[in-house]
């Protein structure tokens, strides 16, 4: 059976299917854990590391205890809870390993942020259809999702190569690189433009906004030729990606369409139906269902166990409740606070949030990295 939330489709067995970056991730997590408490770190190393373990108690605390009321109460549990639970551990791993190797360590960062720019590899593949076709790079809508598992997903993390590229462009020096940089900008907006999320490109002309921003403020006496240099860039790249994007989505739909055949049942919820639905569980309970909230209603309330909340705050109400909300507010502010410390990974990391507005994503790994680039520069 395949299922639809909002256009996305996935099987039901593979929702419960660990994949096997994640397997890796756990393992290079895991034994940077091991590395950590066998080997003596350093004492800067040490300070940030039991920082972002009580940032981590912060928000599993009310996790937990909300599992804990439930499980209780309705005598429920099951594999999905603890598949649930697999994915938050794994992107807390994440955290924990890009940051035990960022601290003091600003090439590292850039260098993870280079190597994101590698994610645009996947692009000159939906200009051939059979590539397309053999490895699912669209969904039945004729968004570009890449090789995640969703068109929205795939802009969200493509938010970071693509703000990372506009920093560059407007920051280098020679021409040749900004060309360069501006080339690899353009294929980086065919894969949002593509997706079809307007979420993500929101997030994107947020993320790019504020960079812009910082960088007016830091040459104001050439304020006026900064706001006309990146109104071209972003302006003309619009209309180039616009004009590359391919026009055959139609005849890949069919292709895979006649292949696969149609689902064969059909669930398509509007977020406002998903939303109005999530605010009746939230004034049950406002205290949270913890992970794996979205089976608990499998009987009573099949919108949530079809498809996702669409929108990570009343994610959080639904997993914590109140007190999850407010810690997430909290952490936030002290983000906001300390802005001025990390322009670029804050900008990026803001860009992120955005189409999350929209969507569920607490368990995303690369908001988890991002995480980890922000309380390393702070520090």
């Amino acid at each position: 059976m395949f299922i639809r939330g909002y256009g996305l489709y996935n099987e039901t067995i593979a929702r419960f299917t660990v994949k096997p970056n994640y397997i890796l991730f756990f393992i290079a997590g895991l034994l940077t854990l091991f590395d950590i408490l066998k080997n003596k770190i350093d004492k800067e190393k040490k300070i940030v590391l039991i920082k972002a373990t009580k940032y981590i108690a912060l928000l599993l605390t009310p996790i937990i205890i909300a599992n804990i009321i439930n499980i209780s109460a309705f005598n429920y549990f099951s594999q999905e809870i603890i598949y649930e639970y697999i994915k938050l551990i794994i992107a807390i791993l994440i955290f924990l390993l890009i940051l035990y190797h960022s601290i003091n360590n600003k090439i590292f960062v850039q260098k993870c942020l280079y190597a994101s720019i590698a994610s645009l590899s996947i692009i000159p593949f939906i200009y051939f259809p059979q590539l397309v076709y053999k490895f699912n790079l669209i969904d039945f809508h004729s968004r570009i999702k890449g090789l995640f598992s969703d068109p929205n997903s795939f802009a969200n993390f493509m938010i970071i190569p693509a703000s990372f590229l506009f920093y560059l462009i407007i920051n280098s020096k020679t021409s040749t690189k900004k060309i360069f940089y501006y080339l690899l900008f353009i294929i980086s907006l065919v894969a949002i433009i593509g997706s079809g999320s307007r979420s993500g490109f929101l997030g994107l002309i947020v993320s790019l906004f504020i960079i812009s921003v910082y960088k007016i403020f830091s040459n104001l006496n050439k304020k006026y030729q900064i706001i006309t240099n990146v109104s071209l860039i972003f302006l003309s790249a619009i209309i180039i990606s616009c004009a590359l994007l391919p026009q055959e989505y139609n005849r890949y739909e069919k292709i895979i369409t006649k292949d696969i055949g149609a689902p064969e049942t059909i669930y398509d919820f509007k977020r406002t139906e998903i939303w109005q639905q999530a605010f009746i569980a939230i004034r049950k309970n406002p205290f949270g269902y913890g992970l794996g909230y979205r089976y608990n209603f499998s009987d009573t309330n099949p919108i949530f166990y079809l498809t996702s909340v669409h929108s990570i705050i009343l994610e959080l109400f639904l997993i914590g409740g109140i007190f999850l909300f407010s810690t997430s507010m909290f952490l936030f502010y002290l983000f906001i606070k300390n802005f001025s410390h990390y322009p670029l990974l804050g900008s990026i990391f803001i860009g992120c949030l955005i189409p999350l507005i929209f969507q569920a994503g607490i368990s995303l790994p690369w908001l988890w990295i991002l995480a980890s680039f922000v309380v390393n520069s702070h520090n």
